[in-house]
C-alpha cells in the first residue's frame, strides 16, 4: 500500500469523524462556536492533500477515487480543509512512531498533556 494511499484512508476516517462531531455540536447547540468555518485536517503528505484538492487521476489512483472524491466534496462545501504540516511537526506521529524522548516531551507538551 502506498503512503498517499494510507494518508487518503486516514483522512476518509477524520473526515467521517469530523462530520459526526459537526452534527453533535450541532445537536447541542454549539454549531455557532464551531462550525462558522471550515475543519482543518493536518496531513504530512502532500500527495495526498494534492490527490484530495484536485482531479488528479493516475493509474495508481484510480481505484481509489471513491474515497478522495467524499473528501474533495467536503472541502468544495466548505465544511473541511486539508493543511500541509511538517513530519517533524505531526503531534500524531506520537501514536504512529518510535520516537526518541526529547521528540515524546515535545509532542506530549504540544498536546498540552504536561
Amino acid at each position: 500500500m502506498s503512503t498517499v494511499e494510507s494518508e487518503l484512508i486516514a483522512i476518509s476516517n477524520s473526515c467521517k469523524e469530523g462530520i459526526w462531531l459537526r452534527s453533535f455540536f450541532k445537536e447541542i447547540k454549539l454549531h455557532d462556536l464551531f462550525l462558522s468555518k471550515p475543519q482543518v485536517i493536518r496531513v504530512d503528505n502532500q500527495g495526498a492533500i494534492a490527490l484530495c484538492k484536485r482531479r488528479m487521476v493516475s493509474d495508481r489512483s484510480k481505484y481509489i477515487h471513491v474515497r478522495y472524491f467524499f473528501v474533495r466534496d467536503l472541502i468544495l462545501k466548505r465544511i473541511l480543509d486539508l493543511e500541509y504540516v511538517r513530519t517533524d511537526e505531526n503531534v500524531a506521529d506520537i501514536f504512529t512512531k518510535v520516537l526518541s524522548v526529547d521528540k515524546t516531551k515535545y509532542f506530549v507538551a504540544e498536546m498540552g498533556m504536561i
